[in-house]
């Protein structure tokens, strides 16, 4: 079924300081501790961290910086081209539309409101074709 899925909460430093939870597999557990090990800045709490070039400062890694960093990286792939930052959190959002509960896909991406996971979430054209064919399945069974 795949390869096994960690569970691990993180602390963020960001919007609203709140906790999440973060899933991710044993490729990126992999990617993540070889960060933690030789490139994460162990003075700073945060985990992604920067060190500013022109003092040399440590803080936590910024959107702006983040998002430099990605402009670079899909200036070189063209399949990326016009792909945002935020577009991953949507698509994150859409695949798991209609296969979990709202209120479990509002926790997972950190709401407290439900009205803004509703912004996200989108019910892809081919997933409301397998909820319909199911739904006549069912009400075949019915008849």
């Amino acid at each position: 079924m795949g390869q096994p899925v960690y569970l691990v909460p993180l602390i963020l430093n960001g919007k609203g300081n709140k906790q999440r939870w973060c899933f991710y597999n044993d490729s990126t557990a992999s990617c993540l501790n070889n960060y933690i090990k030789y490139y994460r800045h162990k003075e700073i709490e945060a985990l992604f961290t920067a060190q500013k070039h022109q003092n040399n400062s440590i803080s936590r890694l910024s959107y702006a910086r983040a998002y430099q960093s990605w402009i670079q990286i899909i200036s070189n792939n063209s399949d990326l081209e016009g792909i945002r930052i935020h577009d991953l959190r949507h698509t994150w959002a859409t695949e798991r539309a209609g296969i979990l509960q709202i209120e479990e896909l509002r926790a997972l991406m950190g709401h407290k409101k439900i009205q803004t996971t509703l912004r996200y979430s989108k019910v892809t054209s081919q997933r409301a074709e397998e909820i319909a064919q199911l739904a006549f399945t069912k009400i075949r069974n019915y008849g």
